[in-house]
């Protein structure tokens, strides 16, 4: 795994991951678990690295049309679908 997180700070008051993303146009949580799946990447790199369990991130996006939306979660609940992914890389699929 490559990349690097945007932020790691408090956001609502909780230790977050925070990624910052552009689009042209409004999105809909079901179209961007891979978002979310990142953010629960760097969540667990973190986490190895540091031993402080990060349990929020908050996906920022800015739209064209002055639109800001904010998608948070806790990153345990994508952590299966990380896990499937990493499998399917390594499998070759």
């Amino acid at each position: 795994m490559a990349g690097r997180t945007d932020c790691i700070a408090e956001y609502d008051g909780k230790l977050s991951i925070i990624d910052f993303k552009a689009s042209t146009k409004e999105k809909r949580k079901q179209d961007i678990d891979n978002y979310f799946t990142q953010a629960t990447a760097y969540a667990l790199m973190y986490q190895e690295r540091t031993g402080i369990i990060i349990k929020n991130f908050a996906i920022l996006i800015s739209c064209e049309d002055g639109l800001t939306q904010v998608f948070q979660n806790n990153p345990i609940n994508y952590v299966k679908n990380l896990k499937q992914i990493i499998e399917e890389y390594r499998n070759g699929n």
